[in-house]
This record gives structure tokens, C-alpha cells and sequence, in this order.
């Protein structure tokens, strides 16, 4: 019987769940799509933007901008959107998003309160392949530069077929590999290793992308409040 990539997702999906991922499904990585995305969340940052109602913050635009207050200094709006030739309420926007946060506005003035900080601990990124490993890795190493963990999940039969120098290959790298059996049950052959992000800013404006539909995950399931999983405790 023919398997098919998307019958193999779920059973990841639901492998990082049992290990207290919160967990997404075809999320872009870049420029590239990752089968499964798992998220560790850093309880006392998501409660501090749940607090404050923070909204997806345009990371980029907010980098800039404390880069050039740790700079010249404190900064009014308007100097701040001729400085980065944008418009007053563009950079309003973004200074409402970050405030009280990262950015505060007293009395017209913009300071930068701390350095910006994720609201994650840990995203992992699984690249599903039936059989073919080859791009699978590819794609999985690729992942690593603005994920913390990548890992190959392929049908158990071909992983069978992988040369022993790949899979130790995958090892050096710190990709990890999991297999799918025919049932469904996910087991780890090789250990994934922290090698990433490779870049810090790939890697907030993907956890910025995903912002929202974490807090429609928590406000859905309420298990932010009532369980340890996603703090990590």
C-alpha cells in the first residue's frame, strides 16, 4: 500500500506533543516550508505580552530601532521615522506594539527599555519524507539556521536504505532522524543537538510569525494556565 507524506505528519505532530511541544503544522521557515514546527514557550515572556496585549511585533523595523536608540540615545517618533526615512505612523506603530515591553514613549520620547527577548525557549523544525532522505536532510540542515533543532522523519523501511556514512554525517551536524513505523509509532534513531539558529534575526521573525497562533492555541486550550507543558516546568 502506497504511504503518502501527509498520512505520516500527524503521527510527528503528535511525538512532539508527547513531549510537551506546542505544535504547527506546514509553517514557513524562510523561504521554506517545514512539515512540523515544535515550540517550548518561555512562560514569564508570553505572560508579560499576554499582560500587556501585545500584538505580532515587525521585528526587523524594532531591531532597528533599538539599535539606533542604543546609538544616539533617547529619540522622539518623529526623529526616530526621519532617521529610518519612514512615516510617523509607522513608527508609532511599531513603538505601541513593543511598549511596555521593550520600548517605552514618555512625554514624546522613545527609550529602549531592555533588549528584546523571544517568547520561546526552544523551536524544533521536522522535515516528513516517505523515502527520500536525501532532500529530507537538505532540507533539514537548512532549517538549522534559524531553528535551534532539525530533524529528518522518514517511513521506517527506507531509513533502512540510509548509508551509515549520512546518517553519521547527520550526526556531526546535529540533525536528528526519526523514524515512522508502519502503524505510526515515531522512535528517534538519532539524537537531534542543539546547533542553532545560525542566525538570531531568521530566527525572531519566525517566532514572531508564529506569535498569534500561539495565543489563539492558549486561548483555545487554556493549558498555559493549567499545565506545565508549554512552561517547561
Amino acid at each position: 500500500m502506497r504511504i503518502n507524506e501527509y498520512e505520516l505528519v500527524p503521527h510527528v505532530a503528535r511525538y512532539l506533543r508527547d513531549k510537551d511541544y506546542l505544535v504547527f503544522t506546514e509553517k514557513y521557515v524562510g523561504i521554506r516550508r517545514a512539515d512540523v514546527i515544535g515550540v517550548l514557550l518561555d512562560e514569564e515572556e508570553v505572560k508579560k505580552r499576554i499582560e500587556h496585549n501585545t500584538p505580532r511585533i515587525p521585528i526587523r523595523m524594532l531591531l532597528r530601532i533599538m539599535r539606533i536608540l542604543e546609538q544616539r540615545g533617547n529619540m522622539s517618533i518623529k526623529e526616530l521615522a526621519a532617521t529610518l526615512d519612514y512615516s510617523t505612523s509607522y513608527i508609532r506603530k511599531i513603538v505601541a506594539a513593543a511598549n511596555p515591553i521593550f520600548l517605552a514613549k514618555e512625554k514624546g520620547v522613545v527609550k529602549k527599555v531592555r533588549d528584546y527577548r523571544p517568547y520561546t525557549r526552544e523551536v524544533v523544525g521536522v522535515e516528513v519524507k516517505v523515502s527520500d532522505w536525501r532532500n529530507g536532510l537538505v532540507q533539514a540542515d537548512w532549517y538549522l539556521y534559524a531553528l535551534h533543532k532539525s530533524y529528518l522523519a522518514i517511513y521506517e523501511k527506507a531509513y533502512k536504505k540510509i548509508p551509515e556514512k549520512v546518517i553519521e554525517w547527520a550526526r556531526e551536524r546535529g540533525i536528528g532522524i526519526l523514524t515512522i513505523s508502519k502503524d505510526g509509532a515515531v522512535e528517534e534513531k538519532v539524537a537531534a543537538r542543539t546547533n542553532g539558529p545560525k542566525s538570531n534575526s531568521a530566527y525572531y521573525v519566525l517566532v514572531e510569525s508564529l506569535w498569534e497562533k500561539v495565543l489563539e492555541t492558549i486561548n483555545q486550550s487554556n493549558v498555559f494556565y493549567s499545565t506545565k507543558s508549554l512552561s517547561g516546568g
